[in-house]
């Protein structure tokens, strides 16, 4: 079997661990995983929230964390136009700061989770970081927070009625994508609606699934009731859907719905 050469690998994940999620879970296991398989990593992520520190070492992996603004974003209140203005006004200290970091590590491979906050550096970035490979990685909603899911348009099509700084933000989002060396989304669905963002509804990126730790699930855990239940877990927005579910739920015959609880976390 081949060998691959070991490199040194930056992620920079829009969140990380200690803060739990689906983003932040998936990361840190590609993170001990591509360890453990003998790269270097080190991880970049937006100090959220505050009282995190600016570095520390998680599971045998090198955090620093920096807090990031967007550079533009809807202003509907005086808090909002003042963090637009504050996200401005340090948006070159916070180059500087990436930049330093990179000098530094000396990555091979930049892999960018979940972009965010992250696009605004990326142009200048892969300018000056020529001989780096860039990889952007999509995880779900950084593409379908422009789609319009209310229902009446089956094809969900990128929504009309984009604000101005939401507008400015698909822009840069779609040509970091292009101008990325590789990039990947965890199913065939945002995949699809990725390619929906271009004319000509095609990019060229490939579908990585998001994997799991077998070994969580070797000691068998307490139940969270007694009795048998349908259990769904996630962020609980409007899109995940879980209205859905519980409308679905509630359409269940009574024997049914005395058999199996319903149980919902997030």
């Amino acid at each position: 079997m081949k060998q691959h050469a070991h490199k040194r690998i930056l992620i920079w994940s829009a969140s990380y661990a200690p803060v739990a999620g689906g983003l932040q879970s998936i990361v840190a296991e590609l993170a001990k995983g591509l360890q453990q398989g003998g790269h270097t990593v080190q991880v970049l992520t937006n100090r959220i929230p505050s009282s995190l520190p600016s570095g520390e070492i998680i599971e045998g992996v090198a955090v620093s964390r920096l807090r990031f603004f967007h550079l533009f974003r809807s202003v509907s209140s005086v808090k909002d136009a003042a963090m637009a203005l504050y996200g401005a006004i340090v948006f070159p200290w916070r180059l500087f700061q990436i930049i330093r970091i990179m000098r530094r590590f000396k990555p091979d491979v930049v892999n960018v989770h979940f972009p965010g906050q992250q696009i605004w550096f990326l142009g200048i970035l892969q300018n000056l970081f020529t001989s780096t490979r860039w990889i952007i990685s999509l995880h779900g909603d950084e593409i379908l927070q422009f789609f319009d899911f209310d229902g009446n348009n089956p094809q969900q099509s990128v929504r009309e009625k984009l604000s101005l700084s939401q507008k400015i933000k698909l822009n840069v989002l779609k040509k970091r994508i292009t101008k990325s060396h590789a990039f990947t989304a965890c199913s065939s669905y945002l995949m699809e609606m990725a390619g929906k963002l271009y004319v000509n509804g095609k990019v060229r990126g490939e579908v990585v699934y998001n994997g799991i730790d077998y070994t969580d699930f070797v000691t068998k855990q307490p139940r969270l009731i007694s009795h048998d239940y349908i259990f769904a877990c996630g962020r609980l927005a409007y899109t995940k859907g879980f209205d859905i579910l519980v409308k679905a739920y509630a359409l269940l015959p009574e024997s049914m719905k005395k058999r199996y609880a319903l149980v919902i976390a997030g």
